[in-house]
């Protein structure tokens, strides 16, 4: 079944990874990629093997909201 958020393909891709939980990692991720980077990193520091350092680029940080609706904007807008 298709997966329906980042926290459901970053877990998937965790469990991926645990194989190389003793192996170094530092995460990199762009424009989508960072949020999926930010929501590994949270996977494996929940699991306790978060990784050395997380690295992401093309987006707002994850603590800042937008007031900015663009997704509810009309077809106008």
């Amino acid at each position: 079944p298709p997966l329906e958020s980042a926290q459901e393909l970053a877990t998937a891709i965790h469990t991926a990874l645990r194989p190389y939980d003793d192996l170094p990692l530092v995460l990199f991720g762009h424009s989508m990629g960072a949020v999926l980077a930010f929501e590994l990193a949270r996977a494996m520091e929940r699991a306790g093997a978060g990784p050395l350092g997380l690295i992401v680029s093309g987006r707002r940080s994850a603590a800042l909201t937008s007031a900015d609706k663009v997704h509810t904007r009309g077809d106008a807008a």
